[in-house]
């Protein structure tokens, strides 16, 4: 079976959410590497994803900041998008299609697009 464009388009997203969850393991990763694993791949890809979510999350605005913490770093709870949207008096798609822009621009700042 064949994967369509949005099949993809999905499994981007969420694979860019998945990074943007791991940023505080990844960013504790990143300051504590030794030498040797500053050579190998695996560092490169974290450290250009902590560099990435460290240039962009300054540039969005209160709303886009509020729902990276909610749905992605708190961990002790993991917003849903209905508890989001209530939290920032908006519709759940208003939150959705605000979500799908920090996803892109953080594409675009980590060089994914």
């Amino acid at each position: 079976m064949y994967m369509t464009l949005e099949d993809q388009q999905k499994g981007e997203i969420e694979l860019l959410e998945g990074f943007l969850s791991k940023y505080e393991d990844w960013k504790k990763y990143v300051e504590s590497a030794t030498g040797e694993e500053k050579l190998t791949p695996q560092y490169r890809h974290r450290l250009n994803i902590v560099e990435g979510v460290d240039t962009f999350y300054p540039t969005l605005n209160d709303d886009m900041r509020k729902i990276i913490e909610m749905r992605y770093w708190y961990k002790e709870y993991k917003s849903d998008w209905a508890e989001i949207a209530d939290e920032l008096y908006m519709k759940v798609s208003r939150v959705r299609r605000l979500r799908d822009v920090i996803i892109r621009k953080f594409a675009e700042t980590i060089g994914w697009v």
